[in-house]
C-alpha cells in the first residue's frame, strides 16, 4: 500500500512538471496575491513557495518582476532576485534583490533605483518602511531620469515621503560627477504643498561685488500665509538679509511684504565706486503690496514702497529690478467700486522722487496726488430703433475730482498746488446704414475747473469746450476659402496626383507638464488609414473712413498766469491739462500722434488679410467646440491717416495737410515686421519705427530702429538683437543699441548658454555693457522638480 501511494505520488509529480514545461504556472493565495512563473516549488514542510523563470507576483494594486522569488507563507516574506522590478501607481523600482513583504508591504531593494515622474533615487539600499516613506543609505537624488550624472544630491541618509518630501542628511551636491558643494542638511520638496525647510542657496558672482551667498528659510506658517528668510553674504558689501512674507486673506484678496536690510561696508553718500569705504552704512527698503476683489463690484488695491537711500534702485539691483516701476516710489493706493452701470474710483499717491540729487533727501517740490476720484457711467440708450437715422441715441457720463499738492510749498515760476473737476459728458448718435455707408455722430463737453488756494490773486481758471465728431464709413471685403477640419479615407487619394505631395502624417510629439521629454503621438492616419487635411480661409476688407473733428465754443476765463503755464506744455499736471486746440503740439507723444480737433477732417484707408482656421476639438470643454470652434489672426494690414486743417488761413492745399501717419506689416510663422510713419507737414518732423524678426531651426535675428525728430537731442536709435543655437549645447545671444545721432553705443549685452540634452541643468555666462558700467556675470540654473529652471541667484 505504501509502494503504490509513492506511485501516485511520483506521477503527479512528473505530470505537474511537464505542465509546467508546456504553460506557465499560475498561482494564487487568497484575493490578494496571484503568482507566475515559469516553474514553481513548494515546501510543505517549512510552508514555503518559490518561483523560478520570468516571475511576476501581484500584490493588490502592485507588481514584482524577477527571476527568482521565494515566499514565506509563515511570516509573509518574499525575497526577489534578478533584474527586479516593482511597479506601483505612483513609482517604479529596480534593483539586484528585492525583499517584500505581504502583511505589512515592507519593502528594501538592494542596489535600487527608483522612478517617479518628477525625480530619480539611486542608492546602495533603498526601503519602503511605510505607505508614503522611503528611506536609502548612500543614495543620490536627481531631476535627471535620462542622464543622473548630469546633477545629483548624494547623501549618507535619505528619507522620501511620497508626494511631500525629500530629506538628505550631509548632502553633497554634485554637477558632472563632481562635488561642488556640501551641506549637512537639505530639504527638498516634491509635491504642490508648501512645506517648511531650506530652499536651495543662491549664489551669484559679481565682478565688482565678488560672490554673493546665500540659504533661504521657508517657513509655512499656516495654509494660508507663508514666510521666507534670506541671510546673504554680498561680497564686499557684507551681510544682508531678505525677508518676504505673504498672506491670503479671503478669495482673491492678498497681501506680500517684501524687505531687505544690508550693513553695507562700500555705500557712502555721493560715493560712485565699490572701494570699501571703512565704515559701516544700514540701508534698508522694500514694498508692501494689498489687494482686495470682494463680491464682484468692489476692487481695492495699494503698493507701498520705500528705501533709506535712493542709491539702493543701482547697487541691490537683484532686489529692486522687479520692483520699480517708474521713476519715483512711495503709496499708489486705489479703490474701485462699480455695478453694471456705474463706476466710482478714488485713487491717493504719495511719492518719492528718484531723481533727486541728494539720496538721502526728499524732494518736497515733487507734486502729490491727494486724492484722485473719477465717476463715470455706460452708455445709457436713450432710444433704439431700426430705420435710418434712429437706431440709437445714448448718453455717457465721465467726470474726475483730483487735488495736486507739494509736500512743502515751493512755487517758483508754475503754480504746483490746485485742485480741479474735470467733466466729459458725451452724447452718441449711430444714424444706422444708408445704403452700404454707416453713419455715427457724436458730442461731447470738456470742461476744466481748477482752484489755486495758495494764490494771492486770480484763485480760479476755467476752460471748456464742445468736441464734435462725424463719422462716414463703408467697408469691401472679400472672403477666400471655407475653413473645416477632414478627415480623408486612403482609398479615396489618388496617389499618382499625389506623388509629387509632401503629406505629412505625423504630428509633433506630445510633451507632458512636469515630464522631461516627450512621446510620439498616435495618429488616426496609422490605425484607420485616414489622413487629416486643415483648410484655413482668409478675409480681405478694405474700410473707408471720411471723419470730422470741430472744436465749438472753445472758452477760458480767469488766472492768466495758469494759462500762460499749460499753453506751453512744461506746466501741465497730466493731458488733461492741455489747450485742445494746441494739444497736437506738445511734447506727449499721445498727443503729437493724435489730430488736431479744431476743425480737422481726417481721411481713413485701413486694410487688413484675417486668418481663419479651425482650432483643435477639446473633449474635455464641454459643449464649448461648437460655439466656439475658430481662431482668428490678422497676418497682414496697411493703414493711412490724412488729416486736413479746415482752419488753416491758406488756400493753398499742401498748406492745410496735418499729421499723416502710414502703417503696415505683416506676421507669417517664422517672421514678422513692421513700420510706421507720423509725418508732420507743417514742420517736417518725423516720428518712425521700424521692427522685423526672424525665427529660423538654429538662427534668430531681430532689428528695430527708432527715430523721433521732436527730441532734443534727436532720437535715432537702433537695436539689434540675435541668437545662434551653436550646437544642440551651446547657444549664443547677444544685443546691441546704438545712438546714431550721438554716435555712441548705448548698450551690448553677450550670452553664451549651457543646456545638456537631460534637460536637468543650464549655465551661462554673459557680458554686459552700459553707459555707465560694465558686467560679468556667470549663473547656473537646475530643473528641481517641475520642469521649471531655477537660478542660484534666486530667480527663474
Amino acid at each position: 500500500m505504501k509502494f503504490k501511494n509513492i506511485l501516485i505520488l511520483a506521477i503527479v509529480f512528473f505530470s505537474l512538471e511537464s505542465a509546467c514545461a508546456e504553460k506557465r504556472v499560475n498561482f494564487s493565495f487568497g484575493n490578494k496575491v496571484q503568482v507566475l512563473s515559469d516553474k514553481a516549488y513548494r515546501r510543505t514542510k517549512n510552508n514555503e513557495f518559490e518561483a523560478v523563470g520570468n516571475v511576476i507576483i501581484n500584490h493588490e494594486t502592485n507588481s514584482i518582476y524577477g527571476e527568482k522569488a521565494s515566499i514565506s507563507f509563515k511570516t509573509g516574506d518574499a525575497e526577489v532576485l534578478g533584474n527586479v522590478r516593482y511597479i506601483s501607481s505612483d513609482m517604479t523600482v529596480f534593483g539586484s534583490k528585492m525583499e517584500y513583504n505581504f502583511t505589512t508591504s515592507y519593502l528594501g531593494v538592494y542596489n535600487g533605483k527608483i522612478i517617479n515622474s518628477n525625480y530619480t533615487v539611486v542608492g546602495k539600499y533603498l526601503a519602503k518602511i511605510s505607505e508614503n516613506v522611503f528611506i536609502g543609505r548612500e543614495a543620490e537624488y536627481t531631476t535627471c531620469r535620462d542622464c543622473p550624472e548630469s546633477w545629483s544630491i548624494l547623501g549618507k541618509e535619505v528619507e522620501i515621503t511620497k508626494n511631500e518630501y525629500i530629506r538628505i542628511k550631509h548632502a553633497y551636491i554634485k554637477v558632472n560627477g563632481v562635488v561642488v558643494m556640501y551641506l549637512p542638511y537639505i530639504v527638498l520638496p516634491i509635491k504642490k504643498d508648501r512645506e517648511s525647510g531650506l530652499l536651495f542657496p543662491k549664489i551669484k558672482f559679481d565682478s565688482d561685488e565678488g560672490v554673493h551667498f546665500g540659504i533661504p528659510y521657508f517657513w509655512a506658517m499656516s495654509e494660508h500665509n507663508d514666510l521666507t528668510f534670506t541671510p546673504m553674504m554680498r561680497g564686499k558689501r557684507g551681510v544682508s538679509g531678505e525677508l518676504q512674507f505673504r498672506q491670503a486673506l479671503r478669495g482673491e484678496s492678498w497681501l506680500e511684504l517684501n524687505s531687505i536690510g544690508v550693513n553695507d561696508r562700500v555705500w557712502a553718500p555721493r560715493k560712485d565706486d565699490y572701494k570699501v569705504s571703512g565704515g559701516h552704512s544700514q540701508r534698508i527698503g522694500g514694498d508692501l503690496e494689498v489687494h482686495s476683489f470682494l463680491d464682484n463690484f468692489v476692487n481695492f488695491h495699494s503698493y507701498i514702497s520705500g528705501m533709506s537711500d535712493l542709491d539702493q534702485a543701482r547697487d541691490l539691483q537683484s532686489f529692486y529690478d522687479d520692483r520699480i516701476r517708474s521713476s519715483d516710489l512711495g503709496i499708489e493706493s486705489f479703490l474701485n467700486i462699480y455695478n453694471s452701470y456705474f463706476d466710482f474710483g478714488v485713487e491717493v499717491d504719495f511719492k518719492r522722487n528718484l531723481l533727486f540729487d541728494n539720496s538721502k533727501g526728499f524732494d518736497h517740490s515733487y507734486i502729490q496726488t491727494l486724492p484722485r476720484v473719477n465717476f463715470n457711467s455706460i452708455p445709457f440708450y436713450l432710444w433704439q430703433g431700426d430705420f435710418f437715422g434712429g437706431k440709437s441715441l445714448s448718453f455717457q457720463w465721465k467726470s474726475e475730482g483730483a487735488i495736486f499738492k507739494q509736500n512743502h510749498f515751493n512755487e517758483i515760476n508754475n503754480i504746483r498746488n490746485a485742485t480741479r473737476i474735470n467733466m466729459k459728458p458725451k452724447i452718441l448718435w449711430d444714424l444706422g446704414y444708408l445704403g452700404p455707408v454707416n453713419f455715427k455722430s457724436s458730442v461731447s463737453m470738456d470742461r476744466q475747473e481748477y482752484w489755486f488756494s495758495k494764490e494771492k490773486t486770480d484763485k480760479r481758471f476755467v476752460k471748456s469746450g464742445f468736441v464734435y465728431e462725424n463719422e462716414a464709413s463703408f467697408e469691401i471685403s472679400k472672403i477666400f476659402g471655407l475653413s473645416y477640419d477632414e478627415n480623408i479615407p486612403l482609398e479615396r487619394i489618388d496617389l499618382k496626383k499625389s506623388e509629387g505631395l509632401n503629406i505629412e502624417t505625423k504630428n509633433e510629439d506630445i510633451k507632458f507638464e512636469g515630464h522631461v521629454g516627450s512621446v510620439p503621438r498616435i495618429n488616426e492616419s496609422f490605425t484607420e488609414d485616414q489622413y487629416k487635411i486643415s483648410r484655413n480661409s482668409y478675409r480681405y476688407s478694405q474700410v473707408y473712413k471720411l471723419k470730422h473733428y470741430y472744436l465749438a465754443d472753445q472758452k477760458q476765463k480767469g488766472s492768466q498766469k495758469f494759462a500762460n503755464q499749460i499753453e506751453s506744455g512744461i506746466g501741465q499736471f497730466d493731458s488733461n491739462d492741455s489747450v485742445r486746440e494746441k494739444e497736437f503740439e506738445l511734447s506727449h507723444v499721445s498727443s503729437r500722434t493724435s489730430l488736431p480737433v479744431s476743425n480737422t477732417l481726417e481721411l481713413q484707408w485701413s486694410n487688413a488679410l484675417i486668418k481663419k482656421y479651425p482650432k483643435k476639438f477639446n473633449v474635455f470643454s464641454d459643449g464649448k467646440y461648437l460655439r466656439d470652434n475658430f481662431s482668428y489672426s490678422k497676418i497682414a494690414y496697411f493703414d493711412v491717416s490724412q488729416g486736413i486743417d479746415l482752419n488753416a488761413n491758406t488756400e493753398n492745399t499742401l498748406d492745410k495737410l496735418t499729421r499723416l501717419y502710414v502703417g503696415t506689416g505683416f506676421s507669417l510663422s517664422n517672421f514678422s515686421f513692421s513700420l510706421s510713419e507720423y509725418f508732420y507737414h507743417q514742420n517736417n518732423e518725423h516720428i518712425f519705427d521700424l521692427g522685423l524678426s526672424h525665427s529660423l531651426e538654429r538662427l534668430n535675428y531681430g532689428v528695430s530702429f527708432r527715430y523721433d525728430s521732436f527730441t532734443t537731442p534727436i532720437n535715432k536709435t537702433v537695436d539689434l538683437t540675435g541668437g545662434i543655437k551653436i550646437s544642440d549645447l551651446f547657444d549664443l545671444n547677444t544685443r546691441y543699441s546704438y545712438d546714431i545721432d550721438q554716435k555712441k553705443v548705448k548698450e551690448t549685452y553677450f550670452q553664451l548658454i549651457y543646456s545638456p540634452l537631460n534637460n536637468c541643468w543650464k549655465s551661462d555666462i554673459s557680458y554686459k555693457t552700459t553707459e555707465i558700467e560694465n558686467s560679468i556675470a556667470f549663473n547656473f540654473y537646475i530643473n528641481f522638480n517641475e520642469n521649471k529652471f531655477y537660478s542660484f541667484s534666486g530667480g527663474e
